[in-house]
């Protein structure tokens, strides 16, 4: 089993701080005035909340649940937590499955798709949660002090766990785990270092494909399709496939995601703006500027059948793959957003429509849907809906929406970022798309969980989960709870505490559901599983009536 562990680096605030520094330094004596840009870009991009975080690294785990009959549990600082609240065992309602076709290339039906479940984005699994039978929590940690936030969660053929853990002083590792046994790690390698702390390449979208292989875009600007090989009872990583993009990209610039179309070939974009196609049997690659050269892209791809679609800071892109390489089918100008968070684009209603979230128009985050069609049409006739959602001035999307059918689920990130812990704002609320497509409707909000981790559906038992903090706790306890809402109604229907620490902090990465009725979330080291530690009690047996006898009947 490939285990590496790098020697101790230097604090995390040195090391941005040199990083920063480097950067500048290296744009200001260039005369390459895109790489400058690209470089102011990047270092506006972060915050001294974020900084003070990373200074502080991966933090401590304070309680993990046990299973036990106690109601509550208590907090190394006092403080006494429910150890459950709602209803225990929650009530399966089980929905009908993702009306999304599977995709012919990555395992959709595992929902084993990236991030964000599948190459529509929608956030939906096909497994159940845990019900809340004496729930108990477990922590797996990738590296010793180090900062590996796990994410994606990819389910492999054999219900293994493949996970990206991304590293921001040193290499990220490619993580191979074992779900029938608390999730040990069976197998674990470097992929290659990003160049600067603030690269938005690193492998943090990555996809499984239809073997069940992690396609991962490396820092070193290439694509590598990784195999897990089981030789003499021991996993190691092997690269089965490699693509070279340094010929095609500049110089400091790498593949921020990559997603196989329905031919079998690959979509890949970069963070500031490039958009490519990897013509796996000739071996052709084509890469194309989108805009005028200063759009960026701060979040994923999304693919269906017949296209692919990017939101940049500046438009919705329809994109297909034509003979001579990727075209334009069509550009959405939505104008600038405000700041670089984007939302990646969810495809529903049978990939008819495209949804996304912006911010930074007016003083409420919108949510936009759109018409996918290829046929060319007016702005304002693709457009179906732009919803404001959450309460005036303290509304922020950027979070990906939640699409299953003609419904999405958005979160309410307002006050909170990327590796901040903070009493964010709370807010999650549905929306439904009408039938004839001529508008949206809101279906219920709810105001009472904060969590900036995307909301997953789980069809097996109908429920939306989030990964929320406790608010009011105190800085250093961070309370974390597992949360199901009933889908067709809001209703807040059970809260599990999984434990407290900014050791099992989930920074907006993954969340996802493990046969068994077992959660997994990406942690700042690592992953936190909760599933619970009893059997749900038999249902009675129902109470057959018994017949009366018959009455004797004398002979004649």
């Amino acid at each position: 089993m490939e285990r590496s562990q790098p020697p101790r680096r230097p604090s995390r605030l040195k090391l941005l701080a040199l990083g920063l520094g480097v950067l500048a330094l290296v744009a200001f004596v260039t005369v390459d005035r895109q790489k400058l840009g690209r470089t102011v870009k990047m270092i506006t991009s972060i915050k001294l909340g974020q900084v003070r975080e990373l200074r502080i690294g991966p933090g401590q785990v304070g309680v993990l649940v046990e299973a036990s009959s106690s109601d509550t549990v208590t907090l190394p600082d006092g403080t006494t937590l429910p150890r459950t609240r709602g209803q225990q065992p929650l009530v399966p309602k089980p929905l009908p499955p993702l009306p999304m076709a599977d995709h012919p290339f990555m395992l959709d039906e595992y929902a084993s798709g990236g991030v964000h479940a599948d190459s529509y984005n929608s956030g939906v699994s096909p497994l159940p949660g845990p019900l809340g039978l004496s729930p108990k929590a477990h922590v797996v940690k990738v590296l010793e002090d180090e900062i590996a936030m796990c994410t994606p969660l990819m389910r492999d053929l054999n219900d293994r766990l493949a996970s990206v853990c991304i590293s921001l002083g040193g290499p990220s590792q490619l993580v191979l785990f074992d779900p029938t046994d608390d999730f040990r790690i069976l197998a674990q390698t470097e992929i290659p270092e990003r160049r600067s702390l603030i690269d938005p390449a690193g492998g943090w979208y990555s996809r499984m494909d239809h073997l069940g292989r992690p396609v991962v875009p490396t820092p070193a600007q290439d694509v590598r399709v990784y195999e897990a090989v089981e030789e003499e009872g021991r996993f190691h990583w092997t690269i089965a496939e490699q693509w070279d993009l340094s010929t095609v990209l500049p110089e400091d610039v790498s593949a921020s995601d990559v997603v196989p179309d329905w031919q079998g070939n690959y979509w890949f974009i970069s963070g500031f703006g490039h958009l490519g196609y990897i013509d796996r049997a000739s071996g052709d690659i084509d890469v194309m500027v989108l805009g005028d050269g200063s759009e960026t892209i701060g979040a994923a791809l999304t693919v269906g059948p017949e296209a692919a679609y990017v939101l940049t800071s500046k438009a919705l892109y329809r994109l297909e793959a034509g003979e001579d390489g990727p075209e334009v089918a069509w550009r959405w100008d939505y104008g600038a957003a405000g700041g670089v968070d984007l939302s990646t684009p969810t495809l529903l209603d049978e990939g008819s429509l495209i949804a996304f979230s912006i911010n930074g128009q007016g003083d409420r985050g919108l949510l936009l849907v759109l018409e996918t069609t290829g046929e060319t049409m007016p702005d304002s006739e693709r457009e179906v809906c732009r919803m404001p959602l959450f309460k005036p001035g303290r509304s922020d999307m950027k979070n990906t929406l939640m699409g299953y059918g003609r419904s999405l689920v958005a979160e309410n990130n307002w006050g909170g970022d990327f590796f901040e812990l903070l009493d964010f704002e709370p807010g999650l609320a549905r929306v439904d798309v009408r039938e004839d497509h001529s508008g949206c409707d809101l279906i219920w909000e709810d105001y009472t969980i904060a969590s900036q981790v995307p909301p997953r559906l789980s069809t097996g038992d109908g429920h939306i989960y989030l990964y929320a903090r406790e608010p009011g706790t105190p800085e250093d306890v961070h309370a974390f709870y597992l949360t199901a809402l009933d889908f067709e109604t809001g209703e807040v229907v059970s809260q599990l505490l999984v434990g407290s620490g900014r050791g099992i902090d989930n920074p907006m990465l993954s969340s996802d559901f493990w046969p068994g009725g077992v959660y997994v979330g990406g942690i700042r080291n690592g992953i936190v599983t909760l599933r619970d530690g009893a059997e749900p009690e038999p249902a009675p047996e129902p109470e057959v009536e018994s017949e009366p006898e018959p009455e004797a009947v004398s002979p004649p």
